[in-house]
């Protein structure tokens, strides 16, 4: 071996150090790419989710408002105040073309016509003019898209007339004759004779006392009514 051999060995060896270096950084720089790639898609899905809410706040906010006649923006009633309306005004405007919308948009689908009672449960009118409202911007030229449409049709109907079979049951029309116990079924909030005692008994024991009784007269009410049921 001559004597340029132990100078040959050493930088050979610190090649060899200097590729598994550079090797290491390779393979921490592909790791780190990795990183990076999973985090940028993570973000692509969060923007477009982010996207698609704000496109949905945008249509809710277009269901908020329209245009009256004169081009001026005036804010359209949301449909369940029916439950609490008490202005003839509010009331005609959202009554506007709605028997018309039952006949010519919700009527199509026949597989479980509106029960003919319909008019005389407040609720379920409510509920319908809130799903007259979301096919609205679901429909609307500007805003609305097929998706939001078939989304009205696969989850928003169906649920609503869920709700409403569950509500009128097996009601008919001669049930609300004048002549019938059933004609007036005014809302009631059971158990709100003790709310004054029980919210006492809450704030100032937090649930770690026992709470008032129900009153005798509250117990008689509840049995009666469970006799009829």
């Amino acid at each position: 071996m001559t004597e340029s051999d132990p100078t040959t060995q050493v930088q050979l060896r610190a090649v060899i150090k200097e590729v598994q270096r550079v090797q290491a950084q390779l393979a921490e720089i592909r790791g780190t790419a990795g990183v990076a790639k999973e985090t940028a898609e993570e973000a692509v899905r969060a923007t477009k989710q982010l996207a698609e809410e704000l496109v949905d706040l945008a249509r809710l906010g277009e269901l908020s408002a329209g245009a009256d006649e004169d081009g001026e923006v005036e804010k359209v009633v949301p449909a369940l105040t029916w439950l609490t309306v008490s202005d003839t005004e509010e009331a005609a405007k959202l009554m506007k073309g709605f028997v018309e919308w039952l006949a010519n948009v919700y009527g199509r689908w026949q597989n479980k016509p509106l029960p003919d009672c319909w008019a005389w449960h407040p609720q379920v009118v409510a509920e319908l003019l809130a799903l007259r409202q979301v096919w609205d911007a679901a429909t609307d030229r500007k805003n609305g898209s097929p998706f939001a449409q078939m989304d009205w049709v696969d989850r928003y109907r169906p649920g609503t007339v869920r709700r409403i079979n569950a509500e009128i049951g097996d009601c008919s029309l001669d049930r609300h004759t004048a002549d019938r116990v059933t004609a007036f079924r005014p809302p009631r909030v059971h158990g709100a004779d003790m709310i004054d005692a029980l919210t006492a008994w809450w704030w100032q024991t937090g649930g770690r006392e026992v709470a008032p009784a129900p009153s005798a007269g509250m117990l008689a009410d509840a049995e009666a009514r469970a006799a009829v049921s």
